[in-house]
């Protein structure tokens, strides 16, 4: 990645910063599903 970023490859740079926003996304999915599974009076207000 910064290879890339020292080389100005910006399809590489738009595709990291694109997986990378998806991992962050689905982590904070798991981290909602499991304190729901852990707690299930867990409600957002």
């Amino acid at each position: 990645m910064f290879d890339s970023f020292n080389q100005r490859d910006l399809p590489v740079l738009q595709c990291c910063v694109i997986m990378l926003s998806l991992v962050i996304s689905l982590i904070g999915i798991l981290v909602e599903l499991l304190c729901y599974f852990i707690d299930p009076t867990f409600t957002k207000k």
